[in-house]
């Protein structure tokens, strides 16, 4: 069987590293390239892998040795102006996606469409939350359903959470009104607006407010639903109704990058991570159903990202061992709920389906 290697560009970051340790335990046979800027940092995660190597990559200016073969590169850092996304493209290599906000991601799917018309190989798009793990398994529960009226999803940042620096690259997004389907009109909303009260896994509640996600653009084309809300909201209450109170007064749009980052970007040592999912509509008998999703990752939100990411690589590099076709995909629309739940299951993720109304 073909081997298949793996570009990880970014992959010696919080996410990135977990990502090659998870791909590492569970594939060992892929080969993983650990690339970035800093050869240093590369070659010192490299070192703890199996089969693993270390290369400097820019992704200003992405290049590869010529004797150097790759399958499929993984985007674990921001690639704004598609530089990336081009270089996979004009070279043949299979690209996956977990970082863009809705708009870059609706450019980037456009431009991906027409590169179709040209060979390419796969192109995954996998932006929605957790690096489409709540809307793969979400669109595998709408299956239960003949009509789906609305999905309301819930996160809970636990401010104590291990992050990134671009995991809050959305920051500045807090200020620009976005698109959504409700009551199957698309119509613009205000970031933190349509407050709302959810109780999580954890019997804890807290605010959660409206923010820009891609769910909110994907999942309304792909099942068809009438309203889709995305929310977040912090667990300590303080900083939760003070962000609120920021963007809500516009004195966030006011604020510096520097400023905003300070307030959103203090990482702890890690917390778990819970995210509450809830579906109203009809069943095949045309009579009213609801179902809840509750998913709680004891090891955090870059665990649970990690997860998505690797998820989308396994069964990437599946579909080009079975000489599959190239396809161009969302992340909930190409991966396999059940090949993803017994992942989170062997990784302590734990979630549920309910039907009784809290």
């Amino acid at each position: 069987m073909k081997n298949i290697s793996v570009l990880l560009v970014g992959g010696y970051g919080v996410v990135g590293q977990q990502v090659a340790q998870i791909l590492n335990q569970y594939c060992p046979d892929l080969e993983l390239i650990i690339a970035g800027r800093s050869i240093s940092k590369a070659k010192e995660l490299s070192q703890t892998l199996q089969n693993s190597q270390a290369l400097a990559f820019d992704i200003e200016k992405p290049a590869l040795p010529e004797d150097l073969k790759v399958d499929i590169v993984l985007a674990l850092v921001n690639d704004p102006q598609d530089k990336l996304l081009d270089f996979a493209h004009q070279n043949h290599i299979a690209y996956v996606d977990i970082t863009r906000w809705t708009e870059r991601l609706q450019i980037a799917l456009t431009k991906a469409v027409i590169m179709q018309n040209k060979k390419s190989g796969s192109m995954i798009f996998a932006s929605s939350w957790m690096a489409s793990i709540v809307a793969t398994l979400i669109n595998d529960i709408s299956k239960s359903f003949s009509s789906i009226d609305s999905i309301d999803m819930s996160v809970l940042y636990a401010l104590n959470d291990k992050a990134g620096p671009n995991s809050v690259d959305y920051m500045d997004r807090l200020t620009v009104p976005f698109t959504v389907k409700q009551n199957g009109q698309y119509q613009k909303i205000l970031p933190f607006s349509d407050e709302k009260t959810v109780l999580f896994s954890d019997n804890s509640q807290h605010k959660v407010f409206r923010i820009d996600m891609p769910e909110q653009f994907i999942l309304p084309l792909i099942m068809n639903v009438k309203t889709v809300a995305t929310r977040i909201g912090f667990d300590e209450p303080k900083s939760n109704q003070l962000l609120a109170f920021l963007v809500r007064k516009g004195i966030w749009k006011l604020c510096s990058t520097r400023l905003r980052r300070k307030v959103l970007y203090n990482p702890g040592k890690g917390h778990q991570h819970q995210i509450r999912t809830d579906i109203r509509g009809t069943d095949e008998k045309g009579n009213s159903k609801y179902l809840y999703l509750q998913i709680n990752a004891p090891k955090g939100q870059t665990h649970l990202t990690s997860l998505g990411a690797a998820a989308l690589v396994m069964q990437l590099a599946e579909h080009i061992q079975n000489n599959m076709p190239d396809v161009l995909k969302t992340g909930e629309m190409f991966l396999d709920a059940e090949k993803l739940k017994v992942l989170l299951k062997s990784e302590g993720v734990n979630f549920s389906i309910n039907s009784e109304v809290p």
